[in-house]
């Protein structure tokens, strides 16, 4: 209840008493019943100001779990950020080798052979838009190594350089063998070098 309706309610008040005239017993029914209305609005205010109270209470509560989220949060050690990043390079420079290799196979079966150098076929949008970069490194690492065998039915393609070294992952890997598939791990050195 609020002011308004105990406004509303004495208004009536009077207007009953001066208009149609009030016995004395309908009178006091009626100061009775704005009594209770008053009590009612007391409480109704005391109610408010406890939940005001509850309010305060779960926003500073609020506040103080944020800041131990946040705490939480600054905990991680930058390695952890910094091996997070390196494991997304690492996927998506697997993945260019991927598309890559794909490339060099549709070229294959449309010509019979593969190329003696990536740029004799990239770009082409038949293939491939482009050769795409390493994201470890932000160049691209896969023209230097591209490797045809000397039979021209066979090539590895690697991520040219220790560019993973942070995933102790070998220099020149991961790679793509067109016979092998994806290798993370061995040693494509010594096919990269002739």
């Amino acid at each position: 209840m609020n002011l308004r309706i105990l406004g509303v309610f004495a208004f009536l008040l009077l207007f009953t008493f001066l208009f149609f005239g009030c016995s004395g017993g309908e009178i006091s029914k009626l100061e009775a019943e704005k009594k209770s209305l008053q009590q009612d609005l007391e409480a109704s205010k005391t109610r408010v100001k406890d939940l005001e109270v509850q309010v305060t209470d779960l926003t500073n509560e609020k506040i103080k779990l944020n800041g131990e989220i946040a705490s939480l949060n600054k905990r991680i050690t930058d390695e952890e950020i910094a091996e997070n990043s390196d494991e997304r390079a690492l996927k998506f420079c697997k993945e260019n080798l991927k598309k890559i290799s794909l490339g060099l196979k549709l070229y294959y079966a449309d010509n019979k052979k593969y190329p003696k150098k990536l740029n004799e076929v990239f770009p082409n949008p038949k293939y491939l838009d482009l050769i795409p970069t390493c994201p470890a490194v932000l160049r691209d690492t896969y023209t230097s190594g591209y490797k045809l065998s000397k039979e021209g039915k066979t090539f590895v393609i690697c991520c040219l350089g220790h560019n993973h070294r942070a995933l102790r992952i070998k220099e020149n890997y991961p790679a793509f063998d067109s016979e092998k598939g994806l290798e993370v791990e061995r040693n494509a050195k010594e096919v990269v070098e002739e």
